[in-house]
């Protein structure tokens, strides 16, 4: 600010140059003059490199938590399929308990009635 200020023969590409840094920082509003340069010098200005690799880098990232989600997903969906197949295994053995349970107490009831038939004392 202080150059543009300052007034003298042979100072005013100084001055120049220094309002085009402070328009660029935007500390000061361009002229129309100006505006119109600084958008002709944005579109021919090539893409900067780091700005490349920054977003190749975010892209990467990106895809890497697409990733872990759609794994978190098949894990859980593998998780939900083993309670599945456990609640089925435990129902069938609760089922083969049952009528193992019940051919047990058949053949003792077998058992029994035939030792009280031997027990009873013969009828006069």
């Amino acid at each position: 600010m202080a150059m543009m200020n300052m007034e003298g023969e042979g100072i005013g590409d100084a001055r120049d140059y220094f309002r085009k840094r402070l328009v660029m920082m935007g500390v000061i509003e361009p002229t129309e003059q100006e505006a119109m340069e600084m958008m002709q010098m944005a579109q021919n200005q090539q893409p900067d490199p780091q700005s490349n690799l920054i977003q190749a880098i975010t892209e990467k990232e990106q895809a890497q938590a697409v990733r872990a989600q759609a794994d978190t997903e098949y894990t859980i969906a593998r998780a939900e399929e083993t309670r599945a197949k456990t609640i089925e295994t435990l129902s069938s053995v609760e089922n083969d308990q049952r009528e193992s349970a019940v051919k047990t107490a058949q053949t003792l009831q077998g058992i029994v009635q035939g030792a009280q038939g031997m027990r009873q004392p013969p009828r006069r």
